[in-house]
C-alpha cells in the first residue's frame, strides 16, 4: 500500500501491480484475490498516517512544512517529498487473531515441548512456556522503489509463536505494526516515536476476555542490512561485522573475509553492554562492531535474541552455491559434477513438501 500511495496508482494500477507480484511468487500463496480486497482490508484496519521532513525526519506541521527553521527543506527551492509513516492498530489485529484462533493456541500449547523432538521454533532452548504469555517473532525488511532510487519502503511485522505452525504465517495472522515510505529510516526514531503501541503492548500487555495476556519478543529476524540498521551495528562486510560473535574479520584486497578461528568468542549481552558503554564514551565512535545504542534493546535482549537470517545465509547463499557446484556445466570436469539441471527438474515434479507448506516447484533454471 505504501508503494501504491507513493506512485499514486489508481485501482486499475493497483491490480496491475498485484498481478506483477503474482508472476514472481509460487502459484500457491496468501495474496489477496484482488487489489479491491486489499484496499478494503486496510480500510477496516485503523491506520494513522504521519508525514515527516525528508531531511531532518521531524514531523511536519499542519502546513506540511518542517518545524525547524534551520532545516535545509525550508531554505531550498527544491520541493522535498515528505517521508510517510503508516501506523496500524496492533491490539485490534491481535484481538482479531485471538478471536479466530485462541482455542487453537490453547490446544497447541500441549505439544509445544516434547523431549528429544524438534519440530518448530518452540523446540529451541530459548523458548520457555509461560502461562498467559504470548511470544512474538519480530521481522523488518525494506526494498528500494527502483534499483537506482534511494527511496525505500520498510515494514515492521510480527507473528505469534504459539499459533500452530500451519496457520502462523497466513497473511491474516501477520501483525502489521508500521510502514515507512521515503528515505532510509533512523530506526531509533522509527521504533521509539512511531511504534509506541508495541512498547505499550510489551509493557502492559493486552486484556482479552477479562484476562491479562502479556507479550514478549522471542526473536528478531532480518537480513543483513535490516539487522545492522535496527541494531546500530557495523555492516557484515566491515570490521567486527558479525553481530553474534567477535570475529575481527580481515581484508584481502577489497573483500572482507571471515577466516576460520577456533573457538571464536560469542557476543553476549554483558559483552555487548560493555562495548556499547565504550562506544558512547567515545561519542558513538564504532567499537568492535557497535555504532551506538539501539532502541530495540528496550524491547528485547540483544544480541541473544537476534537470529541469523536463514533465507539469505543458507537458502539463497550456501545452498545456491552448492547447486551451482553440482549442476553448473562449467564444472563438468570436476568429480562433483552431477549432471545438467534438467535431470534435477525431472525429479522435482515428484517431490512433495509435506504439512508445512504446499507449493508447485518451478523449474530450477533460475539457478546460475
Amino acid at each position: 500500500m505504501g508503494l501504491v500511495d507513493k506512485l499514486g496508482l489508481s485501482l486499475t494500477g493497483g491490480e496491475a501491480l498485484l498481478e506483477c507480484f503474482r508472476q514472481v511468487i509460487p502459484e500457491e500463496n496468501n495474496l489477496f484475490d484482488s487489489f479491491y480486497k486489499i484496499n478494503k482490508s486496510f480500510k477496516k484496519t485503523k491506520v494513522k498516517k504521519v508525514q515527516l521532513c525528508n531531511i531532518c525526519q521531524k514531523e511536519l506541521n499542519s502546513k506540511n512544512k518542517c518545524p525547524s527553521e534551520t532545516c535545509l527543506s525550508n531554505q531550498s527551492l527544491y520541493n522535498f517529498k515528505p517521508i510517510k509513516v503508516f501506523i496500524l492498530d496492533i491490539k485490534k489485529q491481535i484481538s482479531f487473531i485471538l478471536d479466530n484462533h485462541y482455542d487453537a493456541i490453547l490446544n497447541n500449547l500441549v505439544n509445544l515441548k516434547r523431549d528429544g523432538y524438534v519440530s518448530d521454533i518452540t523446540s529451541g532452548w530459548k523458548y520457555k512456556y509461560e502461562e498467559n504469555v504470548l511470544n512474538l517473532v519480530l521481522f523488518a525488511d525494506g526494498v528500494n522503489y527502483t534499483k537506482s532510487s534511494s527511496k525505500t519502503i520498510w515494514a515492521l511485522l510480527s507473528c505469534i509463536v504459539e499459533l500452530p505452525q500451519r496457520i502462523r504465517e497466513s497473511h491474516e495472522n501477520i501483525i502489521s505494526h508500521s510502514m515507512w515510505s521515503g528515505s532510509n529510516p533512523d530506526f531509533n526514531v522509527f521504533l521509539e516515536l512511531y511504534n509506541t503501541q508495541t512498547t505499550d503492548l510489551l509493557t502492559n500487555g493486552l486484556i482479552y476476555k477479562d484476562k491479562l495476556i502479556r507479550f514478549k519478543i522471542h526473536i528478531f529476524v532480518g537480513d543483513a542490512p535490516a539487522r545492522c540498521k535496527i541494531c546500530k551495528s557495523v555492516q557484515f562486510n566491515g570490521k567486527y561485522g558479525c553481530f553474534n560473535c567477535l570475529h575481527p574479520t580481515s581484508r584481502v584486497g577489497q573483500t572482507t573475509i571471515y577466516e576460520y578461528i577456533k573457538n571464536v568468542q560469542l557476543r553476549t549481552e554483558e559483552i555487548y553492554k560493555t562495548q556499547l558503554d565504550t562506544c558512547i564514551e567515545n561519542n558513538d565512535e564504532p567499537y568492535q562492531g557497535i555504532k551506538g545504542e539501539a532502541f530495540l534493546s528496550t524491547w528485547m535482549i540483544i544480541p541473544e535474541r537476534i537470529t541469523i537470517d536463514y533465507m539469505h545465509s543458507s537458502v539463497i547463499g550456501t545452498f545456491k552455491r552448492f547447486i551451482n557446484f553440482f549442476f553448473n556445466t562449467k564444472n563438468h570436469e570436476h568429480g562433483s559434477y552431477l549432471g545438467h539441471l534438467y535431470n534435477l527438474n525431472s525429479c522435482l515434479y515428484f517431490l512433495g513438501i509435506k504439512y508445512v507448506v504446499i507449493i508447485y516447484l518451478r523449474s530450477s533454471n533460475w539457478v546460475g
